[in-house]
């Protein structure tokens, strides 16, 4: 898959996050919206690492993902992945590879929207 196609994956798990939560509050399935965030969050950073031209695994957590795009371009210090609570898929964050809470999955969805519009300008990911 190339670096387009993993934009507009990671746009459309976005759109699809976004729709999640804007259904009525006892229909929201978190776990659901919390996946597809964690996987539009993955789909820019791999996107951004092959348009680099940089080698990684696909088994990478998100956590070395940003390093590596870090080490391509210092302006990603500006995403705050401390928020992030699935970074990493590890031993370290057991218990931490989804969240379950509405202000958590909404500070991701907000982390997605500011990502795609730095990796992927004019592919219009608007903030919730």
């Amino acid at each position: 898959m190339d670096s387009n196609s993993k934009f507009d994956q990671a746009q459309a798990n976005y759109e699809f996050a976004i729709n999640e939560l804007m259904r009525p509050k006892e229909d929201v399935v978190l776990l659901s919206a919390c996946h597809s965030v964690k996987k539009s969050i993955r789909g820019y950073l791999t996107g951004f690492l092959e348009t680099n031209k940089v080698t990684f695994s696909p088994e990478e957590s998100i956590e070395s993902l940003m390093s590596r795009c870090l080490k391509e371009d210092a302006n990603f210090v500006q995403f705050d992945m401390n928020t992030v609570k699935c970074k990493c898929d590890d031993g370290d964050c057991i218990g931490k590879s989804y969240c379950l809470s509405m202000e958590q999955v909404k500070n991701c969805i907000s982390i997605v929207s500011d990502l795609g519009n730095f990796v992927a300008p004019g592919s219009d990911v608007a903030p919730i």
